[in-house]
């Protein structure tokens, strides 16, 4: 099967995917992705916006959820407590995420990964790093290629932290994560 999206140029986009792709094994890759319109500048202004500053120091708060992101050129945008996934006290920092239903893993920028003390040598074998959002711990990849100054938040991440969103366009285009 084949199927097209339009990229942010509106020019189409085609992908083969396989007739059993799977949640484990998806046939589109987030390497076939791009968002010219988001880099770490944007997400510094995104945090000035809603108050919430990029990489500031934080903890996760009790509850954890639920966390209000927002919509920013049509984009869900989700600011989550990142810590090192062996972090044992409550040291993390605030990064906004690209919620990306499209995306099965969750991503992190190199700037985040310094930000937190994570290095290429925490890489486990298969790829993925860990760390905790919002004190739950989980696994991620380094952000790369087109999207290298992007965090993206996955749908493995939804799915293992039990997390439903709900947008609300009648509230300045907000969309609630909850559990």
């Amino acid at each position: 099967m084949v199927i097209s999206n339009l990229n942010n140029g509106g020019q189409a986009e085609r992908a083969q995917v396989a007739p059993n792709d799977s949640y484990a094994h998806p046939a589109l890759t987030m390497t076939t992705y791009q968002f010219n319109d988001l880099d770490e500048g944007r997400l510094y202004e995104i945090g000035n916006e809603h108050g919430i500053q990029y990489l500031s120091p934080a903890t996760v708060p009790t509850p954890p959820f639920p966390v209000t992101g927002f919509m920013t050129n049509l984009r869900s945008m989700v600011p989550l407590v990142v810590q090192r996934g062996d972090e044992p006290t409550n040291n993390g920092v605030n990064v906004w995420f690209l919620y990306h239903t499209g995306s099965p893993d969750t991503y992190i920028t190199e700037k985040v990964m310094n930000a937190l003390g994570i290095t290429d040598a925490d890489e486990s074998a298969d790829g993925f790093y860990t760390i905790k959002l919002q004190g739950t711990t989980l696994r991620c990849r380094k952000s790369n290629n087109t999207f290298e100054e992007v965090n993206i938040f996955g749908t493995k991440a939804m799915m293992e932290m039990k997390l439903s969103s709900v947008m609300n366009n009648k509230a300045n285009d907000t969309i609630e994560f909850n559990r």
